[in-house]
């Protein structure tokens, strides 16, 4: 119970905030990942190492099983990193894999510090664990079977791009891997391809006594937009925002002019954008 615990709560506090029994049914499908995998993810560990001396740059789709699997190591040793989401008919960060690796599977990690480009999930795994935290892999991130539960029970979301606007800065995220409610609002960036900052702030993190004292509140997700200059807190808030300034369509977008890959019509992009792979 320790384990869901904290988790829990931080999902109360979310459906407490929800307007409309959609929101409310939103989130508690969005329970269900974290139960299929235990709460992996759903805090951090005691026995970290060291943290990197350049932040961690991550390609990856949310509905990926492999993926999953490092963002859980990630919010279990506390680690920020770069999120290059690659969903279904990527174009934008598709390119930049072919560009580093050569081919367009995923997941990869970037260690700038190291120098090391990593394409295999066990290897960015045993590496993470190595140098940044004790060198064991925890028995729940070698199970990929329960992960592609976790993937099926969310019937697709998180999968397939949709047409946005690049943001001119990165976005930062706040919250963590089993949440539920930061769930839905990394399945949006994904969809979106929007690259972002995670940070995760799971229980047990050190990091979340400062960011009470600093924001007051415990609230989770936090996404902060520093293009704009706006913070914004809960899921709801966050993805209502994320349509209305990024997803690019009939009503919104940039003014007319030459499109740009950032504008063109999702079914054009997928007809020519490559294959992402998922790799073991």
């Amino acid at each position: 119970m320790e384990l869901f615990g904290s988790t829990a709560l931080d999902a109360l506090v979310e459906w407490t905030r929800a307007r409309t029994n959609d929101e409310r049914l939103r989130l508690a499908e969005a329970t269900l990942p974290t139960l299929a995998r235990l709460g992996a993810g759903a805090r951090t560990i005691r026995d970290r190492g060291p943290r990197p001396a350049e932040t961690l740059i991550l390609y990856q789709r949310e509905g990926c099983p492999f993926s999953r699997r490092v963002r859980e190591a990630l919010a279990m040793l506390d680690l920020d990193a770069r999120i290059k989401p690659v969903p279904r008919g990527s174009v934008r960060h598709a390119r930049e894999l072919i560009a580093l690796t050569g081919d367009i599977e995923i997941p990869v990690l970037v260690d700038p510090a190291m120098g090391v480009v990593l394409a295999s999930t066990d290897a960015i795994l045993a590496h993470l664990f190595q140098h940044y935290g004790r060198g064991h892999v925890p028995l729940r991130l070698r199970d990929h079977v329960t992960s592609k539960l976790a993937t099926k029970l969310r019937q697709g979301r998180g999968q397939d791009g949709r047409p946005s606007i690049a943001p001119s800065r990165a976005l930062e995220l706040t919250g963590y891997e089993a949440s539920p409610a930061s769930r839905l609002v990394r399945e949006t960036l994904d969809e979106l391809e929007l690259p972002y900052l995670s940070r995760p702030l799971a229980p047990h993190s050190p990091r979340r006594r400062a960011y009470f004292a600093e924001e007051g509140t415990m609230e989770l997700p936090r996404l902060e937009d520093p293009a704009a200059g706006i913070t914004l807190y809960g899921a709801s808030a966050i993805c209502s925002y994320l349509e209305r300034t990024y997803a690019f369509g009939p009503d919104r977008g940039l003014d007319a002019g030459v499109p740009d890959e950032r504008t063109v019509p999702m079914t054009a992009r997928a007809r020519r954008a490559p294959q992402i792979e998922e790799r073991r």
